[in-house]
């Protein structure tokens, strides 16, 4: 706040590869332990099409609250979540403030994991 950037929205998260996260993860298991501890992220079109499938057979997405029990590194719910956002801002029809985007994370989406490295 000191150098005057408003909001943490202002950098545009088109850019960065959601598979970026899931691929750091991999980096630091080996094959031996990714098998020992059965950690494997789904590629990045197998989320989406797990994503679409959800919201598919859902009326109203933007009303359902989405729980993934086994997140490893957040493939899906980061697919969900940027999916949410799209249909938020077309609902509204402008730009969402950064209060909206909490709003949106902390209502509709949750994650958990045995693993503690995810």
């Amino acid at each position: 706040m000191r150098t005057g950037q408003g909001d943490f929205w202002n950098y545009d998260f088109s850019y960065i590869p959601v598979e970026l996260l899931p691929g750091l993860c991999e980096k630091f298991l080996t094959p031996e332990e990714q098998a020992k501890e059965g950690t494997y992220d789904a590629p990045r079109n197998l989320a989406m099409l797990a994503v679409d499938q959800a919201f598919l057979a859902s009326p109203d997405p933007l009303n359902d609250v989405n729980f993934y029990g086994a997140c490893g590194s957040g493939l899906l719910l980061t697919t969900t979540y940027r999916r949410f956002l799209v249909l938020l801002k077309a609902r509204v029809d402008r730009q969402l403030g950064f209060a909206e985007h909490g709003d949106l994370l902390k209502r509709r989406i949750f994650g958990g994991d045995a693993n503690f490295m995810a």
